[in-house]
């Protein structure tokens, strides 16, 4: 069988990566010959303004959140501010625990580096005492830690990279633990460790409950439907994560005609031709939330599920957030990693001797063209999963995973 093509995405994504591993070093190596490097003993009084890098990833800034609250906490009068991709607008603008927000823009090569040159200089102006960049290789988010000229900047050191000169206090990337926990050293480094009472959740709006709510009845579900969320995407690059489309159809199906699931399918608007695909593949009928829900709309649509099935991506982390089961499909990468964080969640993962091949020590880069990790998953042993796990032996989802909490007015017939 020929290798499929890769997506323009994906190309796209892998020269942006292979500029940044290649090129990255170098000039992070000559900034940081200019930057201010203080004594390892120097004591620095609570910082006034702290910002706070992630570039890539909806489902990383999500697990994110808690580091958010208890920097918050640590430092209740401080600014807290961010630099992300726009791409992850949805999920910041209206985080409370953030001040002020930048955003890049990376479509190409040319507006990335525009809008670079546009935000470089306000990130000086503000003048930092503290900047911890979260990412774990991109030496442009180490560029622009170095640019912003922040007296203390603490940051991973990634053993396979150099991006650690940018940092006062480099911090040992662990490719062992859950990216939670990595990120929560970096707070802890900053001096404020996590604590077990910080919320993990999304705050959502009466106004995200409403789209929710509002798509559900104009697909016929009413409050007590067994809600199940297919997320047959993995946004518009790395697809070596998704499981096939055709087996998203049949688990859909053995869902809706053997245990009475009403069946959404879910992604972001670019990802129509998938979604459309799965829908057109099954005997049953579904809805498709693309381009119907903002993020924390989606949040609050998986509020309303008893499980969501996706592939390694966002998803994952917002469903887990918000408290609902994870059926998680993983190759690529390991859930040991990136898995959900909920007591009930189910994993798939069939830790092929090739797997994983996107990590985070080779710039998530691989040559592998077919993922063979996401075909070995069955439909019978997704679908037998869930059964096991979520309903009783007549069919009846276990009590609790029951949701109802549809407002007034939505029964208008389930599906």
């Amino acid at each position: 069988m020929r290798p499929p093509r890769l997506s323009p995405k994906d190309l796209y994504l892998s020269l942006e990566r292979k500029v940044d591993r290649y090129l990255g070093p170098p000039l992070v190596g000559l900034l940081s010959l200019f930057a201010s490097r203080p004594d390892a003993e120097s004591r620095f009084p609570d910082p006034g303004r702290i910002l706070l890098v992630k570039l890539h990833g909806i489902g990383n800034i999500v697990l994110l959140l808690p580091v958010f609250r208890q920097l918050r906490r640590r430092f209740p009068d401080a600014d807290l501010d961010f630099l992300s991709f726009r791409t992850n607008a949805g999920i910041l603008e209206g985080t409370e625990e953030l001040a002020r927000i930048h955003y890049l823009d990376r479509g190409s090569p040319w507006g990335l580096a525009g809008s670079a040159l546009r935000t470089f200089p306000r990130l000086r102006n503000r003048a930092y005492d503290l900047i911890i960049d979260f990412d774990q290789f991109a030496h442009f988010s180490a560029l622009a830690t170095l640019v912003s000229g922040a007296p203390r900047r603490i940051g991973f050191r990634n053993p396979t990279l150099h991006r650690h000169l940018a940092y006062t206090t480099p911090v040992v990337y662990l490719d062992m633990s859950h990216v939670s926990n990595t990120f929560a050293r970096l707070a802890q480094v900053a001096g404020a460790p996590l604590v077990p009472d910080v919320s993990r959740s999304i705050s959502l709006t009466p106004e995200h409950r409403r789209e929710s709510s509002e798509f559900l009845a104009e697909n016929g579900f009413g409050s007590d439907a067994k809600l199940a969320i297919l997320h047959p995407g993995s946004s518009e690059n790395l697809t070596l994560r998704r499981w096939p489309a055709d087996r998203f159809a049949l688990l859909g199906d053995r869902l809706s005609e053997e245990l009475g699931c009403g069946i959404v399918i879910s992604g972001g608007r670019e990802e129509m031709p998938l979604l459309e695909s799965v829908r057109k593949r099954m005997r049953n009928p579904v809805a498709i939330s693309a381009g119907k829900l903002s993020v924390r709309g989606f949040a609050a649509l998986c509020e309303r599920a008893a499980f969501v099935v996706s592939n390694d991506t966002a998803a994952v982390h917002i469903a887990s957030a918000m408290g609902t089961a994870v059926v998680g499909l993983y190759g690529p990468n390991t859930p040991f990693l990136y898995g959900p964080l909920g007591n009930d969640d189910l994993v798939f993962y069939t830790e092929l001797p090739c797997s994983p091949c996107l990590c985070n020590l080779t710039s998530k880069l691989s040559d592998c063209r077919r993922a063979r990790c996401m075909e070995e998953i069955s439909v019978d042993a997704v679908f037998s999963g869930i059964r096991n796990r979520y309903f009783d032996s007549p069919g009846d989802l276990r009590p609790r995973f029951r949701k109802n909490t549809g407002p007034p007015g939505l029964d208008r017939g389930t599906r």
